[in-house]
């Protein structure tokens, strides 16, 4: 049983199930020592990541295939997207972690310290599921306005420091 007296069921066991994009939350969480409330992200309309880890063949003299392959270092990366509606979300950023300072300050999105992402799937169902990026640090950022969209959208390239990928839990 679950703390609030439901019960659990781990997903692939009796049922099915799926998330459409309106079953997704994103909250953007920054350290506690900043003292920032974690925030959902309303603008964002993409998340894409990868992991990706450097293998390398390990060879014997007189063997043409590769007897293994080594594990080297793992990388998380990928992008974010948002669609501007009233000022850059770069500029929600600084409001929201320098809302004591009463100077404009000139940060750029490669400036701002690491954040974590939680990545929240519930479905009407009572479906739940999550993704965690940790220590997320902006690396690249660009903004697309053109005459052929409705809106204006910034994207964002990043990098983590690590993943969690929670399992789906089915509440009954």
């Amino acid at each position: 049983m679950a703390e609030n007296g439901t019960s659990q069921q781990r997903a692939g066991e009796g049922t099915a199930s799926g998330y459409t994009s309106g079953d997704i939350i994103s909250i953007f969480r920054f350290p506690d020592f900043m003292n920032v409330e974690a925030t959902p992200f309303a603008e964002i309309n993409t998340i894409s990541y990868s992991i990706y880890r450097d293998k390398f063949p390990v060879r014997a003299l007189g063997h043409t295939r590769a007897k293994g392959y080594t594990k080297g270092t793992r990388t998380v990366a990928g992008q974010l997207a948002f669609t501007m509606l009233d000022l850059p979300i770069i500029n929600h950023f600084i409001n929201l972690l320098y809302e004591d300072t009463n100077r404009q300050l000139g940060l750029l999105p490669d400036e701002l310290p690491p954040f974590d992402i939680d990545i929240n799937y519930i479905s009407e169902l009572g479906n739940k599921s999550s993704i965690t990026l940790i220590g997320v640090e902006l690396a690249e950022g660009n903004q697309v306005i053109t005459t052929q969209d409705l809106q204006v959208n910034e994207q964002y390239s990043f990098v983590a420091h690590d993943i969690i990928q929670a399992d789906h839990w089915i509440v009954h």
